[in-house]
């Protein structure tokens, strides 16, 4: 997680960006613990919602994991 929000920070730097990675990193120097929290709190909701639709998704796609959870009749 700590490797993502660095990688956001990069491109945020990079390309001129404000975002939330920016916001999180300037904000620790100036010790704003709940801007942190909630940053932190808001990329990780995201990230973990983003992953449970790829998921499910996967899932549609996949016979092979269609297959595994379908049940069978009879």
């Amino acid at each position: 997680m700590g490797g993502l929000i660095m990688g956001a920070v990069v491109a945020e730097r990079l390309f001129s960006v404000a975002g939330i990675g920016a916001l999180i990193v300037d904000r620790i120097s100036y010790k704003d613990e709940p801007v942190i929290i909630a940053g932190t709190i808001i990329i990780s909701v995201t990230f973990t919602v983003i992953m449970l639709i790829v998921d499910i998704v996967y899932a549609f796609v996949d016979p092979r994991i269609k297959a595994k959870y379908t049940r069978v009749k009879g």
